[in-house]
């Protein structure tokens, strides 16, 4: 699973289980952290 994420002209894909989550989590983080523990 691959982010896009967007500043100006560029839009790299980075790989969901390398984006860092803020604390607090936002909503909708629970999603990710269950794809985390799937793809261990």
């Amino acid at each position: 699973m691959v982010a896009r994420c967007a500043r100006g002209a560029v839009r790299p894909g980075i790989g969901i289980l390398d984006l860092p989550l803020p604390a607090p989590a936002p909503e909708g983080s629970q999603r990710t952290e269950t794809y985390r523990y799937w793809a261990r």
